[in-house]
């Protein structure tokens, strides 16, 4: 009884470990698959649309002081301008925003471009809402509108495919450009420092980055306030420098749903195990033999019948059929063992020894006689 108790647990443990390793290998798997540039992810390493690598490479190709950051905001230092976060795919935690805060409040430009609510807004006063003037359709028409000012010099055009409405309570803040989805670029001083809020980053993506006055906008925001510092790309809340638990992974991958429903089976597959649905069913017992089991059946009648010549005339007669099937007939070599394997065949005390020696023989020939067919030396 006391056997029969553990064994529900130790199934628990078991789907439940599987389980577990099964997330983590396909966590390992993504990582290896995916490499240093990812799969359609929102970072300077990736080459695709969707990525900004271009905005990275350009910048870096102007003689910019552009590098990736893949640390902590505590580690932010004051050689450290410009810090730029492009589409977090993570969260901060811990004490990261109260770190980042206070590197703003000393003197640093923090540009937040992100196109959903995170918590790197709503910390500075914005929130994202949904786009103003919507007439049943979607948004209202008409161009952008500019506030004058050193983000927005030069910049008359943009084409994004639409954003959620930035919007603010801070009475301090300046709303620099507004479109026909609503609020797309702000900021507020923070301390000593700002924060530049971007309601659509897809401006500075590789597929957008080239169009209208997207690439002038992104360097009026690297410029401003740059100084003798460098211009940072954060790669830390893509998951880069950072270490992040199995289930972060897993909740910000496009895994998540086909595992919750993979856990659903399993559940329901191990309650199924565990309980009979229906009336009990004897055991389905193989009835079918193996073709072994007839050869060694002949094997024994011909041995108890003392038939070891028989045996061998029936060895014989299927090295030649093996012969003529592959075109060896020819092959003097063959005939004279299979001639000689027949020798004494009227004896009927043949030992199983020399029987299985003779066998052998036969069966070496035809390998020897195969060999030389394949090369064409057949001896005729």
């Amino acid at each position: 009884m006391r056997n029969a108790r553990k064994i529900p647990w130790v199934k628990t443990a078991l789907l439940w470990g599987g389980l577990f390793l099964a997330v983590y290998g396909l966590v390992m798997i993504k990582t290896a698959v995916e490499g240093p540039q990812g799969l359609q992810r929102p970072t300077s390493y990736f080459p695709g649309p969707g990525g900004y690598k271009a905005l990275y490479l350009w910048l870096k190709g102007l003689g910019l002081p552009v590098k990736r950051w893949e640390q902590p905001p505590d580690r932010l230092a004051g050689e450290v301008s410009v810090l730029l976060i492009v589409e977090p795919e993570l969260v901060p935690e811990g004490r990261e925003l109260e770190a980042l805060t206070g590197w703003v409040r000393k003197g640093g430009t923090l540009i937040l471009a992100v196109g959903r609510p995170k918590g790197f807004l709503s910390c500075f006063g914005f929130e994202l809402a949904p786009p103003t003037g919507t007439n049943g359709g979607g948004v209202t028409k008409g161009l952008p509108a500019f506030q004058p000012g050193p983000y927005t010099l030069k910049v008359s055009s943009i084409q994004g495919g639409g954003h959620l409405d930035l919007v603010t309570k801070r009475p301090e803040a300046v709303l620099h450009c507004r479109d026909r989805w609503g609020g797309l670029l702000a900021a507020v001083r923070e301390g000593k420092g700002q924060v530049i809020a971007l309601a659509d980053p897809t401006l500075f993506s590789n597929i957008l980055l080239g169009k209208a006055d997207h690439a002038r906008l992104a360097l009026n925001l690297a410029l401003a306030h740059l100084g003798q510092g460098a211009l940072c790309m954060d790669e830390y809340y893509h998951g880069y420098g950072r270490a992040a638990s199995v289930w972060e992974h897993l909740f910000t991958s496009s895994a998540a749903v086909p595992l919750l429903q993979a856990v659903i089976f399993l559940l329901v597959l191990w309650a199924a195990t565990g309980r009979r649905f229906g009336p009990a069913r004897s055991e389905i017992k193989e009835e079918a033999r193996s073709s072994m089991e007839y050869v060694k059946a002949v094997a024994r009648l011909l041995q108890k019948a003392g038939a070891g010549a028989l045996a061998l005339e029936l060895l014989a007669r299927r090295a030649e059929e093996e012969a003529e099937r592959l075109l060896l007939n020819q092959d003097e070599v063959l005939l004279k063992r299979i001639r000689k394997a027949r020798e004494g065949g009227g004896l009927k005390g043949i030992s199983d020894r020399e029987l299985t020696r003779r066998a052998g023989e036969l069966h070496d020939a035809l390998m020897e006689a195969r060999r030389r067919g394949a090369s064409g030396k057949i001896r005729g």
